[in-house]
């Protein structure tokens, strides 16, 4: 069980799958924070303003791979580059519509993905995900 609620980030271009996930995560009680960055662009954005800001990283990314303008990939390209530190409670999930077996050997080969899912994102997956990051956090 998780001793405190999450703060999570959604990296997805796609409004209607954002409102459904951060809805589905406020179902499940285990978010605290939930920040909504509307494509990859943004996402990094959000996270650069916290590093500079010294606030804590979100316990959780879930981060899709097809989006225009900056892709899952250049996305974990540019993530790579925030500070050890600051990203090292981050759980980051790769939330995505592909059903493609090289993008998923891809993703797990990548050290910043811890997990892989396809959407949509259920409230089995929700649990899982916060034993993990409650598990990640207290190492």
């Amino acid at each position: 069980m998780c001793r405190r609620k999450l703060k999570v980030l959604l990296v997805d271009d796609d409004q209607v799958m954002n409102f459904v996930n951060k809805r589905m995560l406020e179902k499940s009680g285990h978010a605290d924070t939930i920040e909504v960055g509307l494509g990859g662009r943004m996402g990094l954005e959000l996270l650069a303003n916290k590093q500079q800001k010294g606030e804590r990283f979100p316990d959780l990314i879930m981060l899709d791979l097809n989006m225009p303008e900056i892709n899952g990939w250049e996305f974990l390209d540019e993530y790579r580059k925030f500070s050890p530190q600051v990203k090292s409670k981050t759980l980051l999930v790769m939330l995505t519509s592909s059903l493609d077996p090289d993008d998923f050997s891809s993703a797990m080969n990548r050290s910043e993905v811890d997990e892989y899912y396809v959407k949509p994102l259920e409230m089995s997956v929700i649990e899982d995900l916060v034993a993990k990051c409650q598990a990640k956090s207290d190492q």
